[in-house]
């Protein structure tokens, strides 16, 4: 695998920064995008029957979003010399824009966003 065609992760977290979901992420700087596809755990998925939580299984939030990102990829521009902070600003602003997008995805987006803004 080249590394034009890596495909990084990054962990949708929840207000506790327990991880509920998965973002893959796709640079392709020969054509100036990234693609990323995203994949939520149902909150009801993450408690066992005496409602404990229950982890998020990492490698099969990797495997859903992957699937994701072959089959339907969102689609963000990005300049070519950008580094993979700058990819993920570029992927999470895209993801608040999606209408389609969970809304808990989208409050971890701002969440990051906002945190990135203080720093």
């Amino acid at each position: 695998m080249s590394n034009s065609n890596l495909i990084r992760h990054i962990y949708i977290r929840d207000t506790h920064d327990r991880p509920i979901g998965c973002i893959a992420v796709r640079v392709m700087r020969s054509k100036n995008r990234s693609e990323y596809g995203l994949a939520m755990r149902h909150p009801k998925d993450a408690v066992d029957e005496k409602h404990r939580m229950i982890k998020l299984d990492r490698q099969l939030a990797q495997q859903l979003a992957e699937a994701e990102l072959d089959t339907d990829p969102k689609r963000t521009y990005i300049s070519n010399e950008a580094d993979f902070h700058e990819v993920t600003a570029a992927v999470l602003s895209n993801v608040i824009a999606n209408a389609a997008a969970p809304t808990r995805a989208i409050r971890f987006a701002k969440r990051w966003l906002n945190n990135m803004q203080e720093i």
